[in-house]
């Protein structure tokens, strides 16, 4: 083979590769995908971060919602709705028609309150707050027809100063975990809890 001045000389067993003329071996292609790989690995706990932060501000705006028509109420009636129960504690769970009469001032499916708490407490049927479909768990689920947060979780607490002092104190969050020991400065709070440890739910609290 003729030797042209300036050019290298290629072998039998060489090849030419330029641009456009070459394709990827297997270890660029391995290289390429080992860094997908990485940066997948490092990008969908971030996305899950991410997913988690927006429903926990969901739940945190459902809960100021509830607050407000709790301190509607009051500012209506003279005092807090109890729900029926004793003390100053009450659990959405299995509990959702006295809540929702009550606040809404009409029954679950329209109409008059069927409740009797309710049909008394709001007696003037007033809307406090108007529930939507998105608030309660579809048909199909584990919890339909439940109120529940954004994380899907029925398991909401509401609790309420009975004595008018605009505090409530540690004792009624013993259950939270890492509760503080200092009272939270507020007439009414809500919490979701998550004493089942469920890795898709979590612990929101309305005033933090």
């Amino acid at each position: 083979m003729p030797v042209i001045p300036g050019v290298m000389a290629l072998g039998d067993g060489d090849e030419l590769h330029g641009p456009g003329t070459g394709g990827w071996s297997l270890v660029e292609l391995l290289v390429v995908m080992a860094v997908i790989a990485i940066l997948m690995a490092l990008l969908l706990p971030a996305a899950g971060l991410v997913q988690r932060a927006a429903l926990k501000s969901r739940t945190m705006l459902q809960f100021q919602q509830y607050r407000s028509a709790y301190e509607h109420f009051r500012a209506e009636y003279g005092h807090y709705p109890t729900m029926g129960v004793d003390g100053a504690r009450f659990t959405l769970r299995d509990n959702n028609a006295v809540f929702v009469e009550t606040l809404s001032g009409r029954g679950l499916s329209g109409g008059e309150p069927l409740d009797v708490y309710a049909r008394k407490a709001n007696f003037r049927r007033i809307p406090f707050h108007s529930f939507s479909e998105a608030e309660f768990s579809p048909e199909g689920n584990t919890y339909a027809g439940e109120i529940v947060d954004a994380f899907g979780n029925p398991d909401i607490v509401v609790v309420v100063d009975g004595e008018g002092s605009g505090v409530i104190p540690p004792s009624a969050l013993a259950e939270i975990p890492h509760a503080s020991a200092e009272p939270v400065r507020e007439g009414v709070i809500l919490y979701s809890r998550n004493a089942q440890e469920r890795d898709d739910w979590q612990w929101v609290y309305s005033w933090r």
